[in-house]
């Protein structure tokens, strides 16, 4: 006769815990794989945003700026026919688009956004000191974003930016900080 035995409650083995259903998010993205969760990427991107909403206003100024004489008349607009309102959905068009192409072909959870202190050159140097038109200043930038590309798919980028001074290197953003600093206090 077969005795039947039946293990005490605290030698039972637990059944394992339900696998948790990954989301299609989570699947392309790897949140929880790479240890993070969807609140804190949440919070980081509305913190991203309010860190780089300043640029909307700040770009727009900078493409639809005029010149005033001593007394405050406008002279002329730096950029003829440049609105601030077609700057501003420009210029957060441009950053939805460069944004979502980092999210969806790099994974990589970085904002991008115009350059300001190009933006900058382009109207108060290219445009403005040196008289090149609009179009004109668009052409060297896009001659610009080729000439990066190619510095940097052949490895020469790299190598400039080594042989720049690490002091050098820390002072460049902070000039460029400064300098966009500059315009905007200029049109508070």
């Amino acid at each position: 006769e077969a005795v039947e035995t039946v293990a005490e409650p605290s030698e039972q083995t637990p059944p394992p815990a339900p696998k948790k259903k990954q989301n299609v998010f989570d699947k392309f993205f790897g949140i929880t794989a790479s240890g993070s969760t969807f609140k804190a990427e949440i919070i980081a991107g509305l913190t991203t945003f309010m860190a780089m909403v300043y640029i909307l206003m700040v770009n727009a100024g900078i493409f639809s700026a005029w010149i005033y004489d001593d007394a405050g008349n406008p002279l002329f607009q730096i950029i003829p026919n440049v609105t601030y309102g077609g700057m501003y959905i420009a210029t957060a068009i441009g950053a939805i688009a460069g944004t979502l192409l980092m999210a969806l072909l790099a994974k990589m959870p970085l904002a991008q956004a115009s350059g300001m202190g190009v933006n900058a050159f382009v109207v108060y140097t290219l445009v403005l000191t040196t008289g090149l038109t609009y179009a004109n200043a668009m052409v060297l930038t896009l001659f610009d974003g080729i000439l990066f590309v190619v510095l940097t798919a052949t490895g020469l980028r790299k190598k400039i930016f080594e042989a720049i001074p690490a002091a050098v290197r820390h002072a460049i953003p902070v000039g460029i900080g400064l300098f966009i600093a500059f315009i905007g206090m200029q049109n508070a």
